[in-house]
């Protein structure tokens, strides 16, 4: 038998504006429907976290400090394996230091 370990995702709900579900919110992890507090911008050695798109900035309040400090504190619960790819909280004590 195999066991998986899964993740636990931070995601702000946004509502649908497609289809017959308009206004409606979705309970998904997709970033394609919904926004993700941790996302690829968290993490410095990616290309999202180079450079960070103003849209991301102005939705979660961003600015240069904290965009540092999230993405020291994501690095170093990278290396520790406490986050993991792409943007998830191995363990709900984790996530809730995060927010």
């Amino acid at each position: 038998m195999e066991y998986y370990i899964g993740a636990y995702y931070l995601i702000k709900l946004n509502k649908v504006e497609f289809g017959e579900m308009k206004i409606s919110k979705i309970h998904t992890c997709s970033t394609c429907i919904n926004n993700s507090f941790f996302d690829a911008w968290s993490i410095p050695w990616t290309e999202d976290g180079k450079i960070i798109n103003e849209e991301i900035k102005q939705e979660f309040n961003l600015n240069k400090p904290l965009i540092k400090k999230i993405q020291t504190w994501s690095n170093q619960k990278f290396e520790n394996k406490k986050v993991g790819w792409i943007c998830t909280f191995s363990d709900l004590d984790t996530l809730a230091e995060y927010k």
